[in-house]
């Protein structure tokens, strides 16, 4: 990797901490690492919620990946950053009436719906259009996934259409004259670690693929069966075997589409990708002793990488993390706290490493995924940190930190019309109408 000490601490002299920064390389090697083992008729498509930087998502659409989209803003990043609209495609439970009327507007191969009301309502708009539109439909299915951390199908759910009423949805949409369904979608949950759990979850949406295209009686154009693939953070995880991961996924895929030639398959990742290809780098502000412990306070912490401080996880774990520069003096324990005014911005438990003193550098590793777009950025209105992609040219700024004053500029004091319910009083101030 290009994420040296020495190229980040470079890095530091040009672009204020915090910062993150993204080995370009990487993640090209990452992608290609398991796109050489798929068959054709496979396609790995790119999860913007792990990290909706445009530069990191040029890069991976470069490399031939597709986008999975889950809000207006994805769609306009995919875009922007070059993404073919035909290889989009838009998930999410609560796009409005906007987000589907501007994913019409661009042709993406297909809007996923949710639920039997969100069909209605895309169907109505492509009726208005006199227009026919490519659909897919989220599943939540009857059988249980295999060993994810964070579980989203086989419950009471928001996202996708319970199995049990799927059969009368597909005959709804099918009836209807400006909905033709296309394909499936499945995303079990993520952080997956073991290959064989892969393969199961993958093989029983593929076998409830059959299903569907059996109940429709024609091919289904697609089907998605997510992803949620691992990475390994902690002590006694391990990273999947990219070769038997491949391989085995090629198996599946080529015997599902010996029987089933015009449908595609996608998988659907993020961190898998991208995590491992990136780190934040922070400095030390203060050190300071409190009741016989020793705390570090970094000017980056769970505002912007809110997975090192455990927010989301039941048991809260040290993230890999290291000092920059070398490993002189004696390792002792100490607290890692971030710049908020709340104690669970912390961000290391009891770390041992060399006694840190103010203007120290610390990398937290793996931090390419679900960084400052999963975090409280926004707290304390610290803003967004600057972003910095390594490519075998040289280092280049991909986002500026978010300025002081990011905030001030979108407060307004803009007067409603008058028949929005409320009305003025003889001094001018509103009033409720009442």
């Amino acid at each position: 990797m290009l994420l040296t000490d020495k190229v980040l601490a470079d890095i530091a002299g040009h672009v204020p901490t915090p910062f993150f920064a993204y080995d370009q390389s990487a993640m090209k090697a990452t992608f290609q690492g398991l796109k050489r083992y798929l068959p054709e008729g496979s396609d790995i498509y790119y999860s913007l919620k792990a990290n909706p930087n445009k530069a990191v998502v040029r890069t991976l659409t470069e490399e031939g990946a597709g986008c999975e989209v889950c809000s207006r803003a994805e769609l306009e990043t995919a875009v922007a950053a070059g993404g073919n609209p035909r290889r989009i495609i838009y998930v999410g439970p609560a796009k409005s009436e906007r987000d589907i009327e501007r994913a019409m507007d661009l042709g993406i191969k297909a809007i996923i719906a949710e639920s039997r009301a969100e069909l209605e309502l895309i169907g109505s708009i492509a009726a208005r259009r006199c227009a026919v539109q490519p659909v897919g439909l989220r599943i939540n299915p009857d059988f249980k996934s295999a060993s994810v951390r964070i579980k989203m199908t086989g419950v009471a759910s928001q996202f996708g259409i319970d199995e049990a009423e799927l059969w009368d949805v597909l005959d709804m949409v099918e009836a209807h004259a400006s909905l033709i369904p296309v394909g499936i979608h499945v995303y079990l949950g993520s952080r997956i670690l073991e290959e064989e759990a892969v393969f199961a979850n993958t093989r029983n949406i593929l076998e409830l693929a059959e299903r569907v295209s059996a109940h429709l009686g024609r091919p289904l154009s697609f089907v998605d069966v997510g992803g949620g693939f691992g990475l390994a953070y902690f002590p006694k995880e391990r990273d999947l075997d990219p070769v038997r991961l491949g391989g085995g996924l090629a198996d599946l895929i080529a015997e599902f589409r010996a029987r089933h030639r015009r449908t595609r398959v996608l998988i659907e990742l993020g961190r898998y990708l991208v995590a491992a290809s990136g780190v934040l780098v922070t400095s030390v502000r203060y050190v300071k002793q409190s009741k016989g412990k020793t705390f570090a306070v970094c000017d980056g912490g769970s505002n912007i990488f809110a997975a090192a401080a455990g927010y989301g996880s039941a048991f809260r774990k040290n993230w890999p993390v290291r000092r920059l520069g070398a490993c002189d003096g004696d390792m002792t324990e100490q607290m890692l706290t971030g710049p908020l005014c709340t104690p669970s911005d912390t961000t290391g438990d009891k770390v041992m490493l060399p006694r840190l003193k103010p203007g120290d550098l610390l990398c937290f590793e793996r931090a390419g995924a679900y960084g400052p777009s999963a975090s409280p950025t926004r707290f304390l209105s610290f803003g967004h940190p600057a972003e910095v992609m390594l490519t075998p040219a040289g280092a280049v700024l991909v986002r500026e930190a978010d300025p002081a004053d990011q905030e001030i500029p979108h407060q307004v004091w803009r007067p409603l019309p008058r028949d929005t319910g409320m009305a003025q009083d003889d001094t001018g101030v509103l009033a409720h109408a009442c």
